[in-house]
């Protein structure tokens, strides 16, 4: 039971990780374009 409470939290943290470094590069790619 607890692996299983568990692993949602850890896939969430990964997703938030992942959304945060594709939204930076986004945006550095964004300014260096508009630059």
């Amino acid at each position: 039971m607890g692996l299983i409470t568990h692993i949602p939290s850890i896939l969430l943290q990964r997703i938030k990780i992942l959304q945060y470094f594709y939204l930076s590069t986004f945006q550095y790619l964004f300014s260096f374009i508009t630059g």
